[in-house]
């Protein structure tokens, strides 16, 4: 996956997309408002690390900056 970070892209001032908001949004609790750009969730490294070992997928490699757009990052995983 190739991922916008949020601490390098427009989304850095707003608030992080926690694993339980996704978790409890997923669940028909939490119906965030659209936003102008159509983004619901904001996402760091560790934010989607955290997701990967919930959902029971194998953390291949992360790569903390994108080798070809600098705004993002990769997560590479293996789903068995």
């Amino acid at each position: 996956m190739i991922v916008p970070n949020k601490e390098k892209a427009f989304d850095k001032d707003r608030p992080r997309t926690t694993l339980q908001e996704l978790i409890s949004r997923h669940k028909g609790r939490l119906h965030p408002e659209p936003n102008p750009d159509g983004h619901y969730s904001v996402w760091t490294t560790p934010d989607m690390v955290d997701l990967i070992k919930y959902v029971s997928w194998t953390l291949v490699e992360t790569q903390e900056t994108d080798d070809k757009v600098e705004n993002r990052f990769t997560i590479v995983v293996r789903k068995l």
